[in-house]
């Protein structure tokens, strides 16, 4: 005959399991009833109900199924499967909980998996499935025009890809620990794709040019100027800032630095952040004769002061992109200036504490900020003015606006260049300029003396190459032959 019991254990004052008999412990029983029932000799248990009634009804079923000789006694999903939702949802935080999981990630999980319940209309495990998550999150996708929509009666928030993501990955970790305790047959998640977060950020922000730094930083009060200048000079985060405590920072160290604590950080990393010299300047001047468990600062402003701080120094909170200047845009900021300094993008990866170089260079480095069109004028000038620009070849021309040259030089440069040759020294000794890399050919025809000044050979007699000059009509046809795309040094 099955029996129904309930399991008891030994637990100390904190609630600790510990040995019967031990000092101070006392008798805990569990909340759920527990069935017990013999097959073929072997004592099998299963899981009843908090109410003693329904679990004895239960137990007599599996009697029942046991007489007909059913194979297996009964169906191990069955069960789970009329029981609520939300049950299981408590027995999964319970057990995270259970396992030293952090309690945000628990909260977390506890709270996505529920709205999911509700949103989604999902009562048992059984209406779990892919087509209905991919409809809730086609409806709650950040790229609705409308802030708020309406779905089997019930109010949709709209969230953005990377939160939708994050929804699945706690769906998909609860259906794998009820798979895992035979409550669901398969994962119905693997069947749905992630979304794409690329180029999709929900809160664009944008970097301060250092001019805005500055007048920012005028505008400010005294009460949380050295909290801007942290964050600009540390690209902490703002959680991160007001958890700092004195003790967390090593002034006195050879090089001074930051040593942050891994239950304050977003990664749960026990990083370490350089401080430069002026920083700890300021840095020492107020601590005064703070204790280490004091915080560095005594807050952040809200947004709309942050606002009205802006608004006082000139700077608009949102650009023509539609970008923020807000409080996390000062991290931003801390990543541009690195990438204008010219910081290899590896040790800027470190003082971001990124590990996606993606996020260091595409995300936290505004391409504003830079000097784009001084870039492109460090290039060599490719083109002379149109009405000079020589269409047949441009070697000519080219070769002289390189070397910074107008047209009239060009003798200039060729005896230069057969200066060098008749001299007895290399040719790169006196051609310096781009020209060394690019040649300087004039054209020779039929009888056109090869060796006056107006013409280089930049190879043998056997293999040089000749052209059609602008200046002679060219009515002769030239000698083909294969122009190499930079000059080759010859003497």
């Amino acid at each position: 005959m099955a029996s129904v019991f309930k399991r008891v254990r030994w637990v100390d004052a904190d609630g600790n399991q510990v040995d019967p008999g031990t000092a101070g412990a006392k008798l805990v029983k569990s909340r759920k009833w527990m069935i017990q029932i013999y097959v073929n000799g072997k004592q099998k248990l299963f899981k009843g109900y908090t109410d003693k009634g329904a679990t004895e009804q239960l137990a007599a079923e599996l009697e029942r199924r046991k007489a007909r000789g059913e194979t297996g006694l009964i169906d191990p999903y069955e069960i789970h499967a009329k029981r609520p939702l939300l049950d299981h949802v408590g027995d999964w935080v319970t057990e995270l909980r259970k396992l030293d999981r952090n309690s945000i990630y628990a909260g977390q999980c506890d709270m996505r998996v529920r709205r999911l319940a509700g949103e989604c209309g999902w009562n048992t495990l059984a209406d779990i499935t892919a087509d209905s998550f991919s409809l809730w999150r086609q409806n709650a996708d950040s790229r609705v025009d409308h802030n708020r929509l309406s779905q089997h009666g019930r109010t949709v928030v709209a969230i953005a890809p990377k939160t939708a993501n994050h929804y699945l990955l706690a769906l998909g970790t609860f259906c794998r620990w009820c798979v895992k305790r035979k409550r669901l047959k398969a994962d119905p998640t693997t069947a749905i794709d992630r979304l794409t977060e690329v180029n999709d950020i929900r809160r664009a922000r944008r970097a301060l040019s250092a001019d805005e730094v500055r007048r920012l930083l005028a505008a400010v009060p005294e009460r949380y100027r050295l909290a801007y200048q942290i964050l600009m000079a540390t690209g902490l985060r703002r959680t991160e800032l007001l958890k700092l405590r004195w003790g967390d920072l090593r002034l006195n160290a050879p090089h001074p630095f930051i040593q942050l604590r891994a239950s304050t950080t977003k990664s749960k990393r026990a990083d370490i952040l350089p401080l430069r010299a002026d920083l700890v300047d300021l840095l020492e001047q107020a601590k005064g004769d703070a204790d280490d468990s004091e915080p560095v600062v005594n807050g952040l402003p809200r947004i709309p002061i942050h606002k009205q701080y802006l608004e006082a120094a000139g700077i608009p909170y949102l650009d023509d992109l539609g970008r923020r200047a807000d409080i996390h845009a000062l991290r931003h900021t801390f990543g541009t200036m690195l990438a204008s300094a010219g910081v290899n993008i590896r040790e800027a990866m470190e003082l971001m504490r990124h590990t996606d170089m993606r996020l260091t260079t595409k995300v936290y480095t505004d391409p504003r900020a830079f000097n784009l069109a001084g870039a492109v004028e460090k290039l060599p000038r490719l083109y002379d003015k149109p009405d000079q620009r020589q269409a047949a070849t441009g070697t000519e021309d080219f070769s002289a606006v390189a070397d910074g040259r107008n047209g009239n030089d060009r003798d200039d440069l060729s005896r230069d260049f057969e200066g060098g040759k008749k001299g007895g020294k290399n040719v790169s000794e006196n051609v310096s300029s781009t020209v060394a890399l690019l040649g300087y050919c004039k054209a020779s025809i039929d009888n056109t003396d090869r060796n006056d000044g107006g013409s280089v050979s930049p190879y043998s007699d056997s293999n040089w190459q000749q052209k059609t000059p602008p200046d002679i009509g060219g009515a002769k046809e030239r000698v083909k032959g294969v122009e190499p795309s930079t000059f080759t040094l010859a003497t």
